[in-house]
């Protein structure tokens, strides 16, 4: 069972962190990948290997370009 387990008698619903738990994906026709996640951020896959995501909680985006380089912008 992929979201839920038996254990003993009870079922057991697993307990994993918002930000690890996609709740859409969307693809783009030129290749972009958006993941919806349910603590209300976002990751962007770029075809060319950039991504980008944010963090709503520290009000934070990040880019990550092909070559590793990070940047930090504030919403």
């Amino acid at each position: 069972m992929p979201k839920s387990q038996v254990k003993g008698n009870h079922l057991v619903q697993d307990q994993l962190p918002d930000n690890l738990v996609e709740v859409k994906r969307l693809i783009t026709t030129d290749g972009v990948v958006i993941k919806h996640m349910a603590d209300g951020n976002f990751i962007t896959y770029f075809p060319d290997g950039s991504l980008t995501f944010s963090d709503k909680r520290k009000g934070i985006w990040f880019t990550i370009n092909p070559k590793g380089v990070k940047r930090v912008r504030r919403l």
